[in-house]
């Protein structure tokens, strides 16, 4: 039998008479019934389109069917602790086989909505209420919150996080969502005693938005991801409040040993600003300071490329030297060396790196 259709076999009057005309709806519900009710016959019902997403999600995000299952069931099955006075609900009964046939339904799919804004929003959403992503404030009177860090959906006011977001003057434009699970949560409070490492990365999609992760390392020390954020504007001001709905979180003593990220004015302004009373030192990644030196050197010595490559042999050897006591003279040489050769590259390396 087909969810939703009546059996053949119950003739039941109850139902909805629809007519149009003259562009008015008119519409009669008929009530009366010729069979008692009773909540067996929710299983001619369709799933609610709101339990219907919520499954999608839980399913997208990696909650295995089993597990999702138990979940909305709750303590219905568990003698001595379900509530026999709670209204059974329809979401309560949805067997394990509907579950598997919606997963296999979306690998085909492969979207929560045809049009991405909704699907979106529809993630951000169903997200909040997931257990595994519900994280417990430390902070006394804290109340328990979901793993979505913020989320400001473009032309639209913000749902999660900084209000602020909205008063920005990119704001109809702006668009940000912030996750993070309660397991990189307690990674992050944990590998904040060595190192967070914030890394870009551009162009992640056709819409040109920018994924901007937070990363530690763990045990081992193999990069341990603890914050996602996807955004289209990468300002100082933007980041400065996206960084604050990540540090609404934190327990009150939280010190950050080291906060590293690449070579971007913005986002280490907006760092600072966010972190400086818990910040005890911050630095550049080694890789993107290559980087940098790379496309400063290719700008400021367009044509020579022997010039171009002695000055990057001899930003390598400062970087690779571990005495402290040599290195403030051979970075003197390195000034010294240079000036006349390449002026505009010897300003930019005082300017950003002596300090």
């Amino acid at each position: 039998m087909e969810k939703g259709k009546i059996p053949p076999d119950m003739c039941c009057p109850a139902r909805f008479l629809v007519s149009e005309s003259s562009w008015v709806i008119k519409v009669k519900y008929v009530e009366i019934h010729n069979h008692p009710l009773s909540f067996h016959n929710t299983r001619f019902h369709k799933v609610p389109e709101s339990v219907l997403l919520y499954i999608k999600t839980c399913l997208h995000v990696g909650m295995t069917p089993k597990a999702f299952e138990k979940s909305l069931q709750g303590n219905l099955g568990k003698l001595g602790m379900r509530d026999e006075d709670a209204a059974l609900k329809k979401e309560q009964f949805v067997t394990l086989r509907y579950i598997k046939r919606i997963r296999e339904k979306m690998k085909l799919d492969g979207r929560l909505h045809p049009h991405d804004a909704q699907s979106v929003r529809i993630f951000a959403e169903n997200l909040q209420p997931i257990e595994r992503f519900k994280v417990k404030g430390l902070e006394e009177g804290k109340n328990e919150f979901s793993g979505v860090l913020v989320y400001k959906p473009q032309g639209s006011p913000t749902t999660v996080g900084n209000p602020g977001l909205g008063g920005l003057p990119h704001s109809d434009d702006l668009f940000v969502l912030g996750v993070q699970t309660k397991a990189q949560y307690d990674m992050m409070v944990k590998g904040s005693q060595v190192v967070i490492c914030m890394d870009a990365t551009h162009s992640t999609n056709h819409y040109d938005f920018q994924l901007l992760n937070a990363v530690v390392p763990d045990k081992y020390g193999v990069d341990y991801p603890v914050a996602h954020f996807i955004l289209n504007h990468q300002n100082e001001e933007t980041l400065a409040l996206v960084l604050e709905s990540f540090k609404v979180r934190v327990p009150p003593n939280f010190k950050i040993n080291l906060f590293m990220a690449d070579d971007d004015r913005a986002l280490h302004n907006a760092i600072f600003r966010v972190f400086e009373p818990m910040l005890l030192r911050r630095g550049l990644r080694k890789w993107h300071v290559h980087q940098a030196w790379q496309r400063r050197l290719r700008s400021e010595i367009p044509g020579d490329i022997a010039l171009r490559n002695t000055v990057y042999n001899s930003l390598m050897v400062l970087m690779e030297e571990r005495k402290e006591e040599s290195f403030p003279n051979m970075k003197n040489n390195f000034v010294i060396n240079f000036t006349n050769k390449c002026s505009g590259f010897v300003y930019y390396f005082i300017k950003e790196y002596e300090n």
